[in-house]
């Protein structure tokens, strides 16, 4: 699976979406997760499984 389907994922999209809209904004797990409305644990795992990494690395 390529990098691009993988970000096809409704969460993990939008996540990814968002870090990269507002580069000058100092997330945290706590806000973006609050962006895409899932909890910071669902966040950090759905985002993981579909790109390989956690979101603020």
């Amino acid at each position: 699976m390529g990098w691009l389907t993988r970000v096809r994922d409704p969460i993990a999209g939008k996540s990814l979406a968002l870090l990269h809209s507002r580069i000058a904004q100092p997330w945290t797990i706590e806000n973006l997760a609050d962006e895409v409305g899932i909890s910071r644990s669902a966040l950090v795992k759905r985002f993981t499984r579909y790109l390989a990494e956690p979101p603020m690395t």
